[in-house]
């Protein structure tokens, strides 16, 4: 409701009031008004959603439709903050602000599917504002998309950005973690182990638990693939004092000398596997 009402007078107040800066101001708090609105009601859509998928999974039957999503109510939301942004834009391109309405262009864009737009403002923040306090961010959102569409080439160089250039960034500690999981994608399976060890001391420091714990459980897809076995068994039972993850990394490097038809080595593995393990099938 207060946001309704700030909305609103901000709506009003905007109509008569004299041109510069200070309305250029009035404009961008506007914007963000209307994305915060946006992810209000898009919260509130998600939750329902939830509730209603888990009752379809509940009830269990195939006559029933299975509930649609649908986030128009919030990308209404969205596309207004969307045209205020553009309309700075066009109207106050030297207005102090402009990173941030840059970077609130960039992430409603995201929202409502124009990705590609999204990327040239995201672009903007970090070409024309490197000390932006939006810069890392950007990287850090440039790097999803390209990561989660397939491009690991693409996310590669935002994620080391925000790694180089932002250490004290929020996202520095998943960053990281993302570069671990792209150095593994294209092969580099001693560094992305290496990396995966940094994001465990970045976690330990910032109190990340989960984090850590997703660091650890993946850290065992690129041990097996490179086949240390000597340093794994090192790093999880010495140094992090956690046994059941090399248990994971020899029970993964047995599956992969076997689909690699390497039946000798996969039975070496195996036998490690029982003096580890004797207990567990």
């Amino acid at each position: 409701e207060k946001r309704d009402e700030a909305i609103q007078q901000l709506q009003e107040l905007i109509k008569d009031y004299p041109e510069g800066p200070r309305k250029a101001e009035i404009y961008r708090r506007l914007a963000e008004l209307y994305w915060e609105q946006s992810r209000v009601v898009k919260g509130a859509i998600m939750e329902e959603y939830n509730k209603a998928t888990n009752r379809y999974y509940e009830l269990n039957d195939p006559n029933l439709p299975m509930p649609e999503l649908d986030l128009k109510p919030a990308w209404e939301w969205n596309n207004k903050a969307i045209e205020i942004c553009d309309y700075i834009i066009k109207k106050y391109p030297n207005f102090q602000g402009i990173d941030e309405v840059y970077f609130f262009m960039a992430s409603n864009l995201m929202e409502v599917g124009q990705p590609l737009r999204a990327i040239r403002f995201y672009t903007l923040v970090v070409e024309r504002f490197e000390n932006s306090r939006f810069a890392a961010d950007s990287y850090f959102e440039m790097g999803e998309y390209f990561f989660n569409n397939n491009n690991v080439f693409k996310a590669m160089p935002n994620y080391k950005a925000v790694i180089d250039k932002f250490p004290d960034n929020k996202f520095y500690g998943f960053a990281l973690y993302k570069y671990a999981w792209c150095m593994y994608n294209v092969g580099e399976y001693e560094e992305s182990v290496k990396l995966f060890q940094q994001v465990v001391i970045v976690a330990d420091k910032i109190g990340d638990v989960s984090l850590k714990e997703d660091a650890l459980n993946d850290m065992v897809a690129p041990y097996a693939e490179s086949g240390s076995v000597a340093d794994a068994e090192r790093y999880f039972k010495t140094i992090v004092k956690e046994t059941r993850y090399f248990i994971a990394v020899l029970r993964r490097l047995a599956e992969i000398y076997f689909e690699q038809d390497r039946s000798e080595e996969a039975i070496t593995i195996y036998r490690k596997l029982i003096q580890e393990a004797p207990e567990r099938p």
